[in-house]
């Protein structure tokens, strides 16, 4: 879950960047190795630099940048304020470090194959569909039609220990 919660993040956060560094006013870059992870901010797109950022404010065409706009957005009045956005980096944060605490081994340590998809059994029947899984992981849902080898829309334990051997056995023979 950490590892998927880590991906998702970095998923949403990418993106954002480059279209609000498209989107931006031209101004002097830093290096690549001197920006920071939390140096995302929605406003860059206040046009009228009232401190408030509306979703008119935003590109077009920037679904994932609304998306992140409704999260941030707590008390749901189509205004971003500088209060809520730090708001939302402080929990995003927090976040954060409460899985890096509670990681049993460094990321850069972390094997291969610990990943489950049991994980989303929400009923704890000892079988996954697709209905358990989040809606907006395509990614995931994807791996699910791998790990389905009979394609009945079920995944077993059984079946995600032979996908997972034969994955196993194609990262060994490179």
């Amino acid at each position: 879950m950490k590892k998927l919660f880590l991906i998702a993040l970095a998923v949403l956060a990418m993106p954002l960047v480059c279209v609000a560094d498209e989107a931006a006013p031209a101004a002097p870059k830093e290096p690549a190795a001197q920006q920071k992870r939390g140096d995302f901010t929605i406003f860059k797109f206040d046009a009228n630099n009232d401190g408030v950022v509306t979703k008119d404010e935003l590109p077009a065409d920037a679904k994932r940048l609304a998306d992140v706009f409704d999260r941030i957005d707590a008390d749901k009045d189509g205004k971003v304020t500088k209060a809520e956005e730090d708001t939302f980096k402080a929990e995003m944060q927090k976040r954060i470090e409460a899985r890096k605490a509670t990681a049993k081994e460094p990321a850069a340590q972390q094997k291969r194959g610990n990943f489950t998809i049991f994980r989303f059994d929400a009923n704890k029947d000892g079988v996954v569909t697709k209905d358990e899984l989040p809606a907006d992981a395509k990614r995931l849902a994807n791996l699910f039609d791998r790990i389905d080898a009979d394609k009945d829309g079920k995944v077993t334990k059984a079946e995600e220990d032979t996908f997972k051997a034969e994955v196993q056995k194609r990262n060994e023979a490179k």
